[in-house]
């Protein structure tokens, strides 16, 4: 983040009693060694005592510099608040002396403040700071925001943008001889890839970390942070190769790794590495010593209060009582890392949790599974609006950066017009040396106006970028509601019908189920890789499909499904999309008669016409007012999909008759 400058004051009585003393005799009497040997507490103090005694000058360069200083420090001790608090101060400093370069400084600070708690924030600032940075073409700067841009977006799980941040950062980095932050990119970039299963990408990016890390032992950069970057890429290289099941090359890495770590320099990297070590001989099959690297690292995570490592290590012990069919400790383990892994609030190994107890705990695998099931949707929703989120602050701030930019611009017209006419007061006695300072103002403003016309076209191609990105999020949004929400609801009435009967049936019928959500997630991954939707016909007739559909609504509760359809139609001769879209119609509409029709029957009627099919279901539920109550997103998906079709719907409801849509689709030759 910060280059991390150490303070201390040389003597806290003589601020004290020197009130007076100036912001150059308070920097002169500030010791850099000294205060790296005290206590956490006793920094705070001191830090806060040369604080209160810094005399906030109006253009004073030297109080800034304080500032800035003071903010790392705090930042450094994790005293976030702190930190903001004389940044913001720093800001008002730059802003009256109207200092680009230090307004986009305090911007960088006031977001690495932001970063742990308020992350949205924080990517604000970074963003502004990045603009800043433009005007001024520092490009390594720029590529400093972008990356702390890609680090938020990253731990949001938006890995997609993430990505593009970092491609942006390397672009602005390519005539610098930064290799500590070119290796910061690369490596993010190689943990990014990995999580979007693109592992031999993610081991290109990490090969290209490792050169960096050359580069800066050629510079004689610090030893301990070479040592910790190298440990950093080893260990993510092993971690690949442990997700592509190439658990050899994963340990013949971490073997490689503890050579070059002593236990007594850094202990913390040591046991870091046999805690991988072990996991991967574990996955291997090969248990022997496994328990005794792993207790040996969880007593070393303990003694050293690490909860993050504590919860990774037990983790690991708990899978690995379970392989050995020790249930009593496996159970004792997983139950206290799934308390750690909640209290951290760590999504993913809440889920490794409840996964592996759903296995170790056959009583309450149910109960476990279900859990499973709520927090994945959680994370899923989350992970959405975060999505829309940091769209948003980009777009906001575009529009009121280009609305200040037009108010900018009426002004200087204002004044130029001024100009000119004060120009031509005096034109007969100066007239040879205006026309010369008339020829170079035209320039200039032909090339302002050049530039002002090349960042617009940057900036509409940003907001193109942006549409197709919303586009696709909310094409995948569809997806996930029509289809895998719909079979989760289905299952989930069903599991709650069959939880009430103990006998056989029920029995196979639950596992059916369960299998049903490993399809689930087979299909979710589908969707992740943008594979498309019509597939869903490839391997069976589509009447086949559609027949299934009604079988398992049928299933599902009191409602009986009754499906006619036209034995003259020829699906083979329907295009395909008209065919998905239908299916959708049909699962979206079928949803809804379940969940709040409460009828006890439905008959869905599909007729050949002249140049289509027209689609009527009909139910005798209690109805409702078609007219007050608002379109959900699945209503929403109906229409819009009868739309895109160039359809037409009908749809009547009362309490007496129930309700009924009425579809007509024209059919297109292929």
């Amino acid at each position: 983040m910060k280059a991390y400058i150490l303070l201390f004051l040389s003597s806290f009585i003589f601020f004290l009693s020197c009130q007076k003393d100036t912001n150059d005799s308070l920097e002169k009497s500030i010791n850099f060694e000294k205060l790296k040997t005290l206590d956490r507490q006793s920094r705070i103090r001191i830090l806060d005592s040369l604080k209160s005694s810094i005399q906030p000058n109006q253009k004073d360069t030297v109080t800034l510099k304080l500032l800035f200083d003071l903010s790392t420090e705090y930042y450094y001790l994790n005293e976030s608040k702190k930190s903001l608090q004389v940044t913001l101060q720093a800001l008002d400093i730059a802003t009256k002396n109207n200092d680009s370069l230090k307004i986009a400084k305090a911007y960088y600070y006031i977001g690495d403040s932001y970063e742990t708690n308020q992350k949205d924030s924080a990517y604000y600032f970074y963003l502004k700071a990045e603009k800043l940075y433009f005007r001024l073409q520092n490009f390594e700067r720029i590529a400093r925001m972008q990356f702390n841009k890609g680090y938020i977006l990253f731990f949001e799980g938006n890995y997609t943008e993430c990505e593009v941040e970092l491609t942006k950062a390397l672009y602005n980095l390519k005539d610098s001889k930064n290799s500590e932050l070119r290796y910061f990119i690369y490596n993010l970039m190689g943990v990014c890839q990995e999580k979007i299963d693109e592992f031999d990408t993610a081991l290109k990016y990490h090969n290209l970390a490792l050169k960096e890390i050359e580069s800066l032992k050629k510079f004689n950069f610090s030893k301990e942070k070479v040592s910790k970057y190298n440990f950093s890429t080893i260990t993510n290289i092993s971690n690949i190769h442990e997700a592509k099941g190439e658990h050899l090359k994963a340990i013949e890495q971490l073997n490689s790794l503890l050579k070059s770590i002593s236990i007594e320099n850094n202990p913390d990297a040591y046991f870091k590495a046999i805690n991988n070590l072990a996991y991967s001989k574990m996955k291997l099959g090969d248990l022997k010593n496994v328990e005794s690297l792993l207790q040996s690292s969880l007593d070393f995570a303990e003694k050293e209060n690490n909860k993050t490592e504590i919860l990774y290590t037990k983790l690991n012990l708990g899978e690995f009582y379970l392989i050995n069919k020790d249930t009593a400790k496996a159970k004792e383990y997983l139950n206290e890392s799934f308390t750690a892994a909640s209290t951290l609030e760590s999504n993913k190994e809440i889920l490794r949790a409840l996964k592996l107890l759903a296995i170790a705990d056959k009583k309450n695998s149910s109960v476990y599974k279900g859990k499973y099931i709520v927090i994945s949707d959680e994370l899923a929703k989350k992970q959405l609006t975060n999505r829309n989120k940091y769209a948003r602050i980009e777009y906001e701030t575009t529009r009121i950066e280009n609305e200040n930019k037009i108010l900018s611009e009426k002004n200087l017209r204002l004044i130029t017009g001024g100009t000119i006419l004060s120009f031509m007061t005096i034109i007969f006695f100066f007239y040879r040396h205006n026309l010369a300072q008339k020829r170079e103002y035209i320039l200039v403003k032909l090339k302002k106006e050049a530039e002002e016309q090349m960042f617009n076209l940057v900036n509409k191609q940003h907001l193109k970028v942006t549409q197709a990105r919303e586009n696709e999020q909310n094409r995948i949004a569809k997806e996930l509601h029509d289809n895998i929400m719909n079979k989760i609801y289905a299952i989930r009435l069903q599991l709650g019908i069959l939880n009430q009967k103990t006998d056989d049936e029920s029995s196979q019928k639950r596992m059916q189920n369960i299998n049903e959500l490993q399809n689930l997630e087979l299909e979710i991954r589908r969707i992740s890789h943008n594979l498309k939707v019509d597939e869903l016909h490839k391997k069976v007739g589509f009447h086949e499909l559609l027949v299934e559909l009604i079988q398992t609504e049928n299933r599902i509760g009191k409602t009986k499904f009754e499906l006619k359809t036209d034995t003259q139609i020829n699906w083979n001769g329907i295009p395909t999309l008209l065919k998905v879209n239908l299916y959708r119609i049909l699962q979206e509409t079928l949803t809804n008669v379940v969940k709040y029709a409460q009828a006890q029957n439905c008959i869905i009627t599909i007729t050949k016409e002249v140049n289509g099919i027209q689609i009527t279901i009909h139910d005798n539920g209690i109805g409702f007012n078609v007219n007050e109550t608002k379109k959900g997103i699945g209503m929403k998906n109906i229409f819009e999909r009868v739309k895109e079709l160039n359809g037409k719907i009908e749809l009547k409801s009362d309490k007496k008759s129930g309700t009924q849509y009425k579809i007509s689709l024209k059919i297109q030759s292929k």
